[in-house]
């Protein structure tokens, strides 16, 4: 018995439609309407809208950290050059990592480390650590009251002066 030469579906002309059901495109469609009214919706009416929660400044700080050949990290005062804190070597994870996230973005864009940083209270209790060499700042009370508190304890003590 010989075998036939082409698949039933090939013989009863079957094929498959390329294009996209119908629903789906409506649905896509749909989608970006949405997304487009969404957005004019928040433009016109700034219901949804980020904001910038910082608030005013009530005590600041230009700040400058450098590593010390025995890795640990020291925080001058930018003005006076006076040590105001030293964290030993394997302490201050998170100063650390904050400054080092921070002068990342300086060497991505072609930025020296020399260019001090801004440590600010605001009247709202934010505190922020900003970089005014690239714009970028850190809100740190986003990262919990001991986190926070490391770069806090810099700060005078309101009504203190430096």
């Amino acid at each position: 018995m010989s075998r036939p030469a082409a698949s039933s579906a090939a013989q009863q002309g079957h094929h498959h439609d390329e294009r996209p059901p119908k629903p789906l495109l409506m649905a896509c469609g749909l989608l970006v309407v949405f997304a487009v009214l969404a957005t004019g919706f928040v433009t016109l009416t700034g219901i949804g809208a980020s904001r910038d929660l910082g608030g005013t400044a009530t005590d600041s700080l230009v700040l400058t950290f450098s590593d010390r050949d025995d890795g640990a990290v020291i925080a001058s005062d930018f003005g006076t050059g006076e040590v105001i804190r030293i964290w030993a070597p394997g302490a201050g994870g998170f100063v650390r990592t904050a400054v080092r996230a921070l002068a990342y973005d300086r060497r991505e864009m072609g930025i020296s480390a020399a260019p001090p940083f801004n440590l600010i209270r605001t009247d709202r209790g934010r505190l922020l650590l900003e970089d005014p060499s690239t714009g970028k700042r850190l809100a740190l009370e986003a990262f919990g009251d001991a986190n926070k508190g490391e770069f806090e304890a810099l700060l005078p003590i309101a009504g203190e002066t430096v």
